[in-house]
């Protein structure tokens, strides 16, 4: 067992987590992110930040024909916004993104 609170604890989470993508039958694959940015350290900021940076170049990369990944995320940061149109720019039909708060 692993606890958020400590920054190893954090990396495994945001490892396990951010392992997962669904394929759905449009050709879309949809990667869930749900991070809780208010209760983080600017550290695991950073680490977070540096992770989903990291997946979403290596995700698009690695894209079928046809294909495109949508992420949905539970909040958005200005950094988190800054960083997906780095990445993929802001229109691109293939690298899309939203929020999607539950409740």
């Amino acid at each position: 067992m692993y606890t958020r609170s400590t920054d190893d604890g954090f990396q495994v989470y945001l490892s396990e987590m951010l392992a997962t993508t669904f394929v759905l039958t449009e050709g879309v694959r949809l990667k869930p992110v749900f991070i809780e940015w208010s209760g983080l350290t600017k550290r695991q900021q950073t680490l977070a930040l540096a992770r989903v940076r990291q997946v979403c170049t290596d995700e698009v990369r690695a894209l079928p024909s046809g294909s495109r990944l949508h992420v949905e995320f539970n909040e958005m940061t200005d950094d988190l916004h800054q960083l997906l149109i780095e990445v993929a720019g802001e229109n691109n039909p293939d690298f899309t993104w939203s929020i999607n708060s539950p409740g």
